[in-house]
């Protein structure tokens, strides 16, 4: 029975000891304070993201949920934006003017205009 207890003892404690099984610590308030303010730029997350990682292993759990949280409160905003749009509202675009004008054996003037539009609805990107 002894030799039984001292086995469950060593096992436990091996158990105890594996990778595996380490408690997982919060970040640092800085670290998501950084993560909180490149939220707006994919670019500048991914790369705060990854440097977070590096920098506290233990905390990886919880900074991928920090961000899935952060992903979940965009989407929900963006929802929130767009289903309220009036059909004169989620347009952009961009026009660009130009002209020439031509003398020599032929005399040549012309004007371009080029136009594009943009709308963005719930369901679509037109």
């Amino acid at each position: 029975m002894r030799s039984m207890a001292a086995a469950l003892a060593v096992g436990s404690g091996w158990l105890a000891l594996t990778p595996g099984s380490a408690q997982a610590t919060p970040p640092p308030k800085a670290v998501m304070d950084m993560i909180d303010a490149a939220a707006g730029d994919p670019a500048t997350l991914k790369t705060v993201v990854e440097v977070a990682k590096k920098t506290n292993p233990d905390s990886t759990a919880e900074i991928d949920a920090e961000v899935k949280a952060l992903a979940d409160r965009s989407e929900a905003e963006r929802v929130a934006k767009l289903s309220h749009q009036t059909f004169f509202e989620g347009w952009s675009g961009k026009g660009q003017a130009g002209g020439f004008v031509s003398t020599g054996n032929s005399d040549d003037r012309g004007l371009t205009v080029v136009l594009g539009f943009t709308k963005e609805s719930l369901h679509w990107r037109h």
